[in-house]
């Protein structure tokens, strides 16, 4: 019924429908499909934070059912939660493990698709790390900008000050010559 309502688009219901059938679940393999199946839903709901937590208990009931291909379904679902949360780095590190557990399973497709999420999240990281250079030189300019300022304003002092001083010699000057 979970699946019904999940292709029908009725996320919700299809989570109520799992999550009560999740604490009947007789084997480590069926709660790795329910949490997996759920955290499909909240990702599809945009509930990244949960899509990312059932995708970790997925993980974790497929590594004790010892499943390498759910293993690889659940790490990149917590990846591609990882992603829409702006957790890049952590979902670049997901997005490998799952890679590595492709390539064990000889699964060219998944390698493949999961190739082009990394150079996703790569592009990704790229750009958020040019952003930040360029904030930073932004900030390095306002900072540059406000020492010239200070160091104008500090010449501008020291120029006052030479000149009473010139001024002071001169005028010390006339008194002497007269």
């Amino acid at each position: 019924l979970g699946r019904v309502y999940a292709r029908m688009g009725k996320f919700e219901k299809a989570i109520d429908t799992w999550e009560q059938k999740l604490p009947k679940s007789k084997s480590a393999l069926e709660v790795t499909w329910l949490n997996h199946e759920i955290g499909r839903c909240h990702l599809e709901l945009g509930s990244y934070e949960k899509a990312c937590d059932y995708g970790e208990k997925s993980l974790t009931a497929a590594e004790e059912a010892g499943d390498e291909p759910w293993q690889l379904n659940a790490c990149v679902l917590v990846a591609q939660a990882q992603v829409k949360m702006g957790k890049n780095n952590a979902a670049l590190d997901t997005f490998n493990t799952a890679l590595d557990k492709a390539k064990a399973g000889n699964d060219g497709a998944a390698e493949s698709a999961i190739n082009k999420a990394i150079n996703d999240v790569n592009e990704k990281i790229v750009q958020e790390l040019k952003e930040k250079g360029e904030e930073n030189n932004d900030e390095q300019n306002k900072d540059n900008e406000a020492d010239d300022k200070g160091k104008d304003s500090d010449k501008e002092e020291k120029d006052d000050k030479d000149n009473k001083g010139k001024k002071g010699k001169s005028e010390e000057n006339k008194d002497n010559k007269r």
